[in-house]
């Protein structure tokens, strides 16, 4: 039990490891914003992990400032991640359903 908790802490390090350069390749779209709807459908990038379960992201195509979005307002769309570059994080990513309906 101990050398499969190792094998698992191991594997969820190398996956944690590759999170944030998973979130700056992957699209994602904006939903469900009251105060700023007019964001609703943007389609934007994540730039930064922002105190508070927000992240820091710029809507593509706009040279916008950087904005603020919960990430219960973040929809996945595309990811552009390879299950045969990298197959270990492609089903890790889908067994923790990140930011996905």
């Amino acid at each position: 039990a101990k050398e499969e908790f190792e094998s698992s802490a191991r594997q969820l390090e190398v996956f944690a490891a590759h999170i944030p350069t998973l979130w700056r390749t992957s699209k994602f779209r904006i939903k469900d914003l009251k105060s700023a709807s007019h964001y609703n459908e943007c389609i934007c990038v994540v730039k930064s992990i922002v105190p508070g379960k927000r992240f820091g992201v710029q809507i593509l195509g706009e040279k916008t400032k950087e904005l603020s979005i919960h990430r219960d307002n973040l929809e996945l769309v595309e990811s552009l991640i390879d299950e045969s570059d990298d197959p270990e994080i492609a089903r890790a990513l889908e067994r923790i359903a990140l930011c996905r309906k």
